[in-house]
């Protein structure tokens, strides 16, 4: 299952994406993510968390779970309930093993040191905006699970 910027394969309420590392790549998740947002009518707000919640997830999921030289296949799945009014996030990819701690780390006033602060600012971002995020490791994969409440 390839993904082409111009051809991206839409289900009914969802977007299903292949990232692979490489320049352009965000850029193209930024315009499927954009059209996205337009046929389901997300208020600004949400495609800035949405869009910061791609980015910073996708970047720690290639920096954490593999080499520079390996070529990264990262499947992105979009889908929206408009019942609930929320919208879940999943990412699956065949990397090393996750830190389930640094993705559930929550930095307090005690812990808080210059170095934790920048490396952990965009997954600490993440959490802010998401209501909920789930991890787990199964048959040599990563599946991370974002879940968020939309205006839509």
């Amino acid at each position: 299952m390839g993904w082409h910027p111009q051809n991206p394969r839409v289900a009914e309420v969802g977007l299903s994406l292949v990232v692979r590392n490489g320049r352009g790549e965000l850029e193209r998740v930024a315009e499927a993510l954009d059209g996205f947002a337009d046929r389901h009518g997300l208020p600004q707000q949400d495609r800035f968390q949405l869009q910061l919640c791609l980015e910073e997830t996708l970047m720690y999921i290639v920096e954490r779970g593999h080499d520079d030289s390996d070529t990264q296949r990262i499947e992105v799945h979009l889908q929206v309930d408009e019942e609930s009014r929320s919208l879940a996030i999943r990412f699956v990819d065949d990397g090393r093993e996750l830190d389930p701690d640094s993705l559930m780390f929550q930095p307090g006033p005690d812990t808080i040191q210059e170095e934790t602060v920048v490396d952990g600012l965009g997954l600490h971002l993440v959490r802010t905006y998401v209501d909920d995020l789930r991890y787990r490791r199964e048959d040599g994969r990563n599946y991370l699970s974002l879940s968020k409440r939309i205006g839509i």
